[in-house]
């Protein structure tokens, strides 16, 4: 998230930026709300390229400068948001890369009035099987673009 936060802060200064966790998994959303580093005993998620125990110390001034605002997603929205893509445009993607898609899509990120918005989704590192039974038997999205 890090890297990610500089590359747009430096290529686009007036974007705001919004970090998505699992809300089980929020040591940062904790972080930036106390202002100091949080650490979890026990994260998890189905995200588990996002399961980490605490914001790395390197990392963390970074964040704490550029991200505007986290938010987290429970792991069912997740698994909705995974589903929603596969469907709609024949995407797989793992948990931790879809996350973001995820917070917009349940509106826990609010995008009103934000302009052009970019949602960043990555990963297809997921085994068949264990994707298909995240994405069975899930409500479906109200009507999305």
């Amino acid at each position: 998230m890090a890297g990610q936060a500089i590359a747009i802060a430096d290529g686009f200064p007036e974007a705001v930026i919004i970090a998505v966790e699992p809300d089980t998994a929020d040591d940062f959303s904790r972080s930036l709300k106390s202002g100091k580093r949080i650490t979890l005993k026990h994260p998890t998620s189905i995200c588990d390229g996002l399961l980490s125990y605490e914001v790395g110390r390197h990392n963390w001034p970074i964040l704490e400068k550029y991200v505007s605002e986290a938010v987290t997603v429970p792991d069912l929205q997740t698994r909705m948001a995974m589903n929603w893509l596969y469907r709609n445009h024949g995407l797989r993607a793992e948990p931790s890369g879809v996350i973001s898609l995820a917070a917009a899509l349940s509106g826990r990120a609010n995008l009103e009035g934000q302009g052009d918005i970019v949602i960043i989704i990555s990963g297809r590192n997921v085994d068949e099987d264990q994707f298909q039974k995240w994405i069975v038997d899930l409500p479906e999205w109200p009507d999305r673009k």
